[in-house]
């Protein structure tokens, strides 16, 4: 298998069957969500907890998800996999939701900092924060996947102060 093509050697890619600059704001958002999902997978490495791990898996598997999306993927080759929903929001939630009632209410800012696995995951938070505003900026009017990106960043700062609990880490506060 060849690795490359040199096709995009002049600064253009291909999405839904178009060629478009690679400096382009869809290309940019796609590259952020990249981006988080790389990040999540280096998270990934630090954590021990497999609730945890199973959590970030399934992040994984959305932000290919949201990729795909973005990219035109899923409509133009009429894929078998579902867009983001209503389902995948509702899981985020329910997540934030059950991790949230695990952890001290929060009273003050708290710095980035802490175990590996959670400062890992708060560089996750920041990228997932970028690539909504990515996005965003992309003119993306699918509100499911903007929806889903907007709790990304919430559910991931709930897995920052919870992985610090698992770690017996505290916290500091500003």
């Amino acid at each position: 298998m060849k690795y490359y093509t040199g096709v995009g050697d002049k600064g253009k890619t291909s999405i839904a069957g178009k060629r478009v600059r690679k400096d382009s704001n869809i290309i940019n958002a796609i590259g952020d969500v990249d981006e988080v999902n790389a990040s999540l997978g280096h998270a990934y490495s630090f954590i021990n907890d497999e609730e945890v791990k199973g959590i970030l898996k399934d992040l994984e598997r959305c932000l290919y998800v949201v990729g795909s999306e973005l990219s035109g993927y899923i409509r133009v080759v009429k894929s078998k996999v579902k867009p983001i929903d209503g389902e995948d929001l509702s899981r985020l939630e329910q997540t934030i939701e059950s991790i949230s009632k695990r952890i001290e209410p929060m009273q003050k800012f708290i710095y980035p900092n802490g175990s590996a696995g959670a400062t890992a995951i708060n560089v996750s938070r920041a990228m997932a924060r970028r690539a909504e505003r990515s996005i965003i900026k992309a003119n993306v009017k699918d509100e499911p996947l903007l929806r889903y990106m907007n709790r990304l960043s919430s559910l991931l700062f709930v897995l920052v102060r919870y992985v610090n609990k698992l770690e017996k880490t505290e916290e500091e506060y500003f």
